[in-house]
């Protein structure tokens, strides 16, 4: 049983919406030029140039005084879109279904703070592909739509975020958007490409990633039995204290790859337990300059 639609998550969801709109508003929503008409883009940040960039955004300001070129990263009307990639797959049910639910929770926070802001949002749940989407306005009695529709998302059973992407970017109009990526990020396949291709396509991409903390500190020795939820391939194993060790080295090793090819493209990569509530995650997802989480890097 979800508990997105229960009174004490909106009773949550209001009182954190009430405490970031302001920075928000002031942060995502497009800006009146100073005739009253169309967007004037304000500069968000810089970056240095590199060959084959857009020369328009150099900054010529900043070249006077550094001698060296930047560009300016500006924010635009289209920023005030934004997508939520849900993973959906089974693995975000095993060891526990507190995962899934807790990525449902931040998805629906992030969600209700852009819609009171008066932006766009889609949904989209995930797994070997999209199983289901939804667009979401800023209008009356859209809140609520909006949950209900998240706690009824689609869901799957294998995980494949580079056939999730290719999808993703065919169906929408992600260009200069907003997207959040939430998922355990179990995933064997290869989706550097559609990292790529989102980041000359200037999608600001976050990527959350929600763990049970039984996928970070293995702890039992003996005869284990190891499964694999998507495909249900399971082997009997015994395992020892070096063996264990070495699984815990192993896991770490591949939760810090995934997170280095997000980062090597500039992407924010959060990390997170289920000791951690949705508010705090979504407080670290709008306001960065809070910093890291605590669970950031294993």
């Amino acid at each position: 049983m979800t508990t997105l639609i229960e009174p004490e998550f909106l009773r949550r969801l209001e009182a954190l919406k009430n405490r970031l709109l302001p920075g928000i508003r002031r942060l995502e929503l497009p800006r009146p030029n100073l005739t009253g008409f169309g967007i004037s883009p304000e500069v968000e940040s810089h970056r240095p140039y590199a060959p084959g960039d857009d020369t328009r955004y150099i900054d010529w300001n900043l070249y006077a005084r550094l001698d060296r070129f930047y560009l300016k990263s500006m924010l635009r009307e289209e920023e005030g879109a934004l997508h939520l990639l849900i993973d959906a797959s089974e693995s975000m049910r095993h060891p526990s279904e507190e995962k899934l639910e807790r990525a449902l929770q931040v998805s629906a926070a992030l969600a209700y703070i852009m819609i009171a802001a008066g932006g766009k949002v889609t949904h989209y749940s995930w797994a070997d592909g999209i199983t289901s989407y939804q667009e979401h306005q800023g209008q009356r009695g859209q809140p609520m739509v909006l949950l209900h529709a998240l706690a009824s998302s689609g869901t799957g059973r294998v995980t494949d975020l580079h056939r999730t992407l290719h999808a993703f970017v065919r169906m929408s109009e992600a260009k200069r958007a907003r997207l959040f990526i939430i998922s355990d990020f179990i995933d064997l396949t290869s989706f550097d490409v559609d990292l790529e291709y989102l980041r000359s396509s200037e999608v600001r991409t976050t990527a959350v990633q929600i763990l049970h903390p039984q996928e970070t500190s293995l702890r039992k020795r003996g005869y284990l039995r190891i499964s694999d939820p998507e495909t249900g391939d399971s082997v009997t194993q015994l395992v020892g204290y070096r063996a264990l060790r070495r699984a815990e080295r192993e896991a770490r090793r591949f939760l810090n790859r995934t997170a280095d090819r997000f980062r090597r493209l500039g992407f924010p990569f959060l990390r997170y337990d289920l000791d951690q509530s949705f508010e705090e995650i979504v407080t670290d997802c709008l306001m960065p300059d809070r910093g890291a989480s605590r669970f950031d890097r294993l």
